[in-house]
């Protein structure tokens, strides 16, 4: 009987919305969905490198506690680390949504895009509802990217769909991918002694119809909404069947299947299980994907102006709007100051991981 590497049991408390960095006053909204077969607590964090090397060259001990790298308290989460992207996108709120997606296992969930979409559909708009009219981005991995692509083509998140200004998908399969869909991984899988939710496959099948329709009907609207959607896809093979523990690799999502026609497109030096990762602010990988992110935030008010089918402020409006936002603070201090009881704020300071902060193995796809 092969052996295999069954996923982490995912804690109940680590699903739906969750807040991972915030600021006092966010004028953009970020959120971050992973794909099949993640850890919600480790899918977008990586080891620092020079503990990722340490640990690559030393022999596993048999006896003594694991090393520092297996512990996840030591991984930097590149979407919540203040030196990776708040330190480049200091006036977002930036939050994952996480379901359970162990597609094997003990613990195997039968995944459906179709009801991960209505669940991300309820709970972005509950998180929302107090500022509905905030810019928002999405960022999606492998599977997440469909997940993203399924709710916003529904009609129910229309509002949700005139506030997003950019979408980056990582490793995208929209085009499908054999190489985790095949009848032999499941039937390795089961020979193994454990259990397997094929259906949660179907919809990774090339040409499968759901998928097919879900990406014609995205494509159809971020080009109405003028959407820019950024498509970046692995350039190095992957260990196709990694929880066996195999050397065999091959292209998870390939190039073909991770773009869109009309849309930006990127290739990094990445196998499928990197594109997600990151803990290096100086990692050129990083940085082309940081740099595309940041340019979506930068950028929400002329995608606004351009969906409105307005010009964006020249540079004479930008300057007179300048004008009366001072004077409008010059009138409020004023009064402020007709008061006997002034007050202060604290500025500048961005809630991480439940506190403020003044400096700002398995199968999964």
């Amino acid at each position: 009987m092969e052996t295999l590497k069954m996923p982490r049991q995912i804690d109940p408390t680590d699903l739906g919305i969750h807040i991972l960095v915030d600021c006092e006053k966010p004028v953009i909204d970020i959120v971050a969905v992973h794909g099949l077969g993640a850890t919600p607590s480790t899918t977008w964090a990586k080891a620092p490198a020079l503990q990722e090397n340490l640990d690559r060259h030393t022999e596993p001990s048999t006896t003594g506690p694991p090393t520092r790298a297996n512990k996840f308290e030591d991984r930097i989460n590149w979407l919540s680390n203040p030196k990776m992207l708040p330190a480049d996108v200091t006036n977002a709120r930036i939050m994952t949504f996480n379901y359970d997606s162990n597609w094997y296992g003990d613990d195997a969930v039968k995944v459906r895009l179709d009801h991960v979409a209505d669940d991300l559909r309820r709970k972005i708009l509950r998180q929302r509802r107090n500022c509905s009219s905030r810019p928002l981005i999405f960022i999606g991995h492998c599977f997440g990217g469909l997940v993203i692509e399924k709710a916003l083509i529904q009609p129910q998140m229309s509002k949700i769909l005139d506030d997003t200004t950019g979408v980056v998908l990582l490793g995208t399969p929209h085009r499908g991918t054999d190489n985790v869909t095949s009848g032999e991984l499941l039937q390795r899988i089961l020979r193994a002694g454990a259990a397997g939710e094929a259906a949660s496959l179907t919809v990774l099948r090339t040409d499968n119809e759901m998928a097919l329709d879900t990406v014609h009907s995205f494509s159809t609207i971020t080009r109405e909404k003028y959407i820019p959607v950024h498509c970046f896809f692995e350039q190095k093979s992957s260990k196709v069947s990694k929880m066996f523990g195999d050397d065999y690799k091959d292209f998870i999502v390939d190039e073909k299947s991770a773009i869109l026609d009309g849309c930006e497109s990127y290739g990094l030096p990445l196998d499928h299980y990197q594109l997600n990762k990151f803990s290096d602010p100086e990692d050129g990988n990083w940085k082309q994907l940081s740099g595309v992110i940041t340019d979506l935030c930068d950028n929400t008010d002329q995608v606004l102006a351009k969906r409105n089918n307005d010009q964006p402020p020249t540079p004479k409006e930008n300057e007179l709007r300048g004008e009366r936002k001072r004077k409008r603070k010059r009138e409020e201090e004023n009064q402020r100051n007709n008061f006997s009881g002034r007050f202060s704020t604290k500025g500048g300071k961005q809630f991480i991981g439940g506190s403020f902060n003044s400096e700002g193995g398995t199968m999964n796809f």
